[in-house]
């Protein structure tokens, strides 16, 4: 998962519940990911699994 680009967390974990907050199809590198809005979405849900 990419750093963060503003002051918050982008997970937390309350109980069996897990919140997310801020994730878009940032790269690895920090850059948005090119081609639109699938790319975007599988970079966002890739992100994710990675929390």
């Amino acid at each position: 998962m990419a750093k963060t680009v503003g002051p918050y967390s982008p997970w937390c974990r309350i109980g069996q519940t897990i919140a997310t907050s801020g994730q878009i199809g940032l790269g690895d590198d920090g850059k948005m990911v090119e081609g639109g809005f699938g790319p975007e979405l599988e970079q966002t849900l890739r992100n994710l699994g990675n929390v």
